[in-house]
């Protein structure tokens, strides 16, 4: 029996908490590109909220960061 890809919900606006806290909730750890991550969630919506990126061109950014972010995580490993 193959694994299943579980869906989880990410919120990326800047009252939100931080991705790897998020991830955390779930089982799941982005490990050293956390901080990666959360510099290009901050920088995106920065760019959304001054008005150089329009509303569709942040979320074609959110995309291509779920993206990166999915081929970083991995499950936390229990002490």
């Amino acid at each position: 029996m193959k694994d299943t890809p579980t869906e989880i919900s990410i919120k990326f606006g800047v009252s939100h908490p931080p991705l790897e806290e998020q991830l955390n909730e779930h089982g799941l750890t982005l490990g050293r590109k956390a901080e990666k991550c959360e510099n290009l969630r901050k920088a995106i919506e920065r760019l959304r909220i001054c008005g150089i990126a329009t509303k569709r061109e942040s979320n074609l950014m959110y995309d291509r960061l779920i993206k990166m972010m999915a081929s970083y995580m991995e499950e936390m490993k229990g002490e």
